[in-house]
């Protein structure tokens, strides 16, 4: 079972792998492996989320033998083996059956890591707070969250916001809230969020009604400061005929990758140092 992005899973896969991102392990593994002999192995393309997809079948009580794929496609390779590309493996729907009993076992383990319990009223307080930022991820494939989602909510599938949640949570001591329909994904990858120390909830009285949103997310933006923005022709302009300094304030790799000719790299944080530099 490959815990990546479905689209990583097309670039270079292990042969006969099935595509399962993180959050759909314990909603999915259940009827991709019936019976309860059969070994299951987790890889992704190093280590990460193989680790955590293993844990969260082994904490969700899957009776299956399962283990992490060392090192993941990347091994593999340096193995000497070969890797598939262009699969399209995935899974299918569960039955209620396999989604009841999936449910009841990641409310366990969010339980266990002592994940909060939400209302959309306790939402709808959050989000009209100004003084704290909330997050509402909704950590279902994207395909469903297309198809229809909470009003404010981002596609954020949960595997890649357990990975990478400073990319996607990025405002210190926010409060994040998750949402699914099923009772697994959302629990889940709070579980391992409140293991990391976020403030985290699960909203739990969503019927199907309230997914009544369709598209991309539409990210809220708060009203500019009033600066003036120039053209890049003006920049030209001036970096000949004044002395003008530019401050790049993009991650690091970004800079040596390319930069405006003459522009100086630093963080935000670092910005009074900097200009004291200049």
């Amino acid at each position: 079972l490959d815990a990546r992005r479905y689209d990583e899973y097309q670039t270079m896969s292990i042969p006969g792998g099935i595509s399962v991102p993180g959050a759909e392990l314990v909603l999915r593994a259940r009827e991709l492996a019936p019976d309860p002999s059969t070994r299951i192995i987790v890889n992704c393309a190093g280590r990460t989320r193989s680790i955590i997809g293993t844990q969260s079948l082994v904490n969700a009580g899957l009776p299956n033998p399962i283990n992490a794929l060392r090192n993941g496609t990347i091994g593999w390779l340096l193995a000497g083996q070969t890797l598939d590309h262009g699969q399209n493996r995935r899974f299918a729907a569960v039955s209620e059956e396999t989604r009841e009993t999936a449910s009841a076992d990641a409310r366990q383990v969010a339980d266990r890591a002592e994940v909060k319990r939400a209302s959309r009223a306790d939402l709808q307080r959050w989000q009209a707070e100004a003084s704290r930022t909330t997050y509402l991820f909704d950590v279902r494939t994207p395909e469903e969250f297309a198809k229809g989602h909470l009003p404010g909510a981002r596609s954020t599938p949960g595997g890649q916001l357990v990975q990478e949640t400073d990319h996607f949570a990025s405002v210190r001591g926010a409060r994040i809230a998750l949402l699914d329909d099923d009772g697994v994904r959302a629990n889940m990858s709070a579980s391992w969020l409140a293991q990391l120390g976020w403030d985290v909830s699960v909203i739990d009285d969503l019927e199907a009604a309230d997914f009544s949103e369709q598209g991309d997310w539409d990210a809220p933006f708060p009203t500019p400061p009033q600066v003036e923005a120039i053209s890049v022709e003006t920049l030209t302009q001036w970096q000949k005929q004044v002395n003008v300094a530019v401050l790049d304030f993009t991650a690091s790799v970004n800079y040596v990758k390319q930069h405006i000719p003459g522009a100086w790299w630093t963080l935000r944080a670092d910005l009074k140092q900097a200009l004291g530099k200049l």
